[in-house]
């Protein structure tokens, strides 16, 4: 997966499409990444403004995340794709 993240990013860049991979473009191909980034340090804000409350997680430990946490998260994959101009092919 690496070597494919990293032929796109190449292609974007401006660079031949990769021999293997073939057409990573944006026209061609969805918009390829390693994932969503969803952790923080409990109440300090990240620089988007996120934080976990411990309200939010499931158990005792505070490590695993409740439905409220699942729906944060969720509400901001969908708001992610649906927003993103690396994302044209959503559409919820």
């Amino acid at each position: 997966m690496k070597w494919l993240i990293e032929a796109q990013i190449r292609q974007l860049d401006g660079g031949p499409e990769d021999p293997i991979a073939g057409d990573l473009s944006l026209a061609a191909s969805p918009w390829l990444a390693w994932g969503p980034y969803p952790w923080a340090d409990n109440g300090n804000p990240r620089s988007d403004g996120l934080t976990w409350d411990p309200s939010e997680m499931y158990d005792p430990c505070h490590e695993h995340p409740g439905i409220p946490a699942i729906k944060k998260v969720a509400n901001m994959l969908v708001a992610f794709f649906r927003d993103s101009v690396l994302t044209p092919w959503f559409r919820p």
